[in-house]
């Protein structure tokens, strides 16, 4: 290599260097994660998707991984719905979904819903008696 050569290739290194050093301060400046506080508000935990128009396609609240499939609710919707409700605004209590839904005044199937759960969360689809309610659209 001759000394043209390598003064050619030195002075590449450094204005890669440059460039890569120049991105790196831009990246770490402009990133919103370094402008939040260490603790999370209910604004920093929602994560909205926006069309081309610049119209909510959704907004999705960060609540972590409750699936009342999974934790054998199959009738508990909306008790999980408000669990991810209190996750959302860190208001648990220090209780799981599962310590709510044991919680819950039962009225059994066809009660009053407003006195208590009409049903039982942790019953079947199978084992509804009179097929339970009526869905509106498809299983999901």
């Amino acid at each position: 290599m001759t000394i043209k050569k390598k003064k050619l290739f030195k002075k590449r290194i450094v204005i890669l260097f440059v460039l890569v050093a120049c991105l790196l301060i831009f990246t770490l400046i402009v990133n919103p994660k370094n402008q939040e506080d260490k603790k999370l508000t209910s604004a920093s935990k929602t994560f909205v998707q926006t069309d081309r128009k610049g119209k909510y396609d959704y907004v999705l609240m960060k609540t972590g991984d409750v699936n009342q499939m999974t934790i054998g609710a199959y009738q508990g919707c909306e008790i999980v719905s408000f669990y991810n409700a209190l996750v959302y605004l860190d208001k648990t209590q220090g209780r799981t979904v599962t310590d709510w839904i044991e919680s819950l005044p039962y009225v059994g199937w066809g009660g009053d819903p407003g006195s208590g759960y009409a049903g039982n969360p942790w019953t079947s689809d199978e084992d509804i008696p009179d097929g339970g309610f009526q869905r509106f659209g498809p299983q999901l």
